[in-house]
């Protein structure tokens, strides 16, 4: 017995940077089903709908890769399946500056605790799914240097103010706090 599969959705494809294409399908599958972030769902859903009243002839977009992101039946006739270039261009930044905050504050959480640069991006490529040739470690080592700093600042910031806290609980419960250290809960 044949079963009919009901197909509710339609894929639009968009192009992007390779490592834009691995965080997608890593993340998403592939096709792209964009519905479990609804956040993006609604960034692709409204550029679909800005798209369709304009035209953007003179911007060119030379990104070298291109993903296929499912939309529901109601997104396309309500909208149509072509981005523009303005708008494949913006879901692109938009997908950058998501991927590289994730990259920081991953390689920032790591190197708080004394590793090194160099493995924290080796670390970050491999359990994400970045190999060398879709993102350079170079690439993430600039984005890094250029941009991390802060994140990596605040991370140990965090991280030893959580630190004392553990400390001085624990010493607090072996009785050995000065008067002059507040007693967890006193704070």
């Amino acid at each position: 017995m044949t079963k009919k599969i009901e197909m509710n959705y339609y894929t639009i494809t968009v192009a992007v940077k390779p490592y834009i294409r691995a965080f997608l399908e890593n993340n998403f599958g592939s096709p792209v089903d964009i519905r479990k972030d609804p956040e993006l769902n609604n960034i692709v859903e409204f550029l679909l709908k800005e798209g369709a009243t304009r035209l953007d002839k003179t911007l060119q977009i030379k990104y070298p890769d291109s993903v296929c992101i499912r939309i529901s039946r109601d997104t396309f006739h309500r909208y149509g399946f072509t981005l523009t270039k303005t708008a494949t261009q913006r879901l692109n930044c938009y997908l950058e500056r998501r991927v590289k905050f994730f990259a920081r504050v991953y390689i920032a959480n790591n190197r708080s605790i004394g590793i090194p640069l160099a493995r924290c991006i080796r670390d970050f490529q491999e359990k994400f799914n970045f190999p060398e040739d879709v993102w350079s470690a170079e690439a993430i080592r600039k984005d890094f240097t250029r941009n991390g700093k802060t994140v990596q600042a605040k991370f140990i910031t965090n991280f030893k103010d959580e630190l004392n806290k553990i400390f001085l609980e624990f010493m607090s419960e072996s009785v050995t706090l000065s008067e002059s250290f507040p007693k967890p809960g006193q704070e």
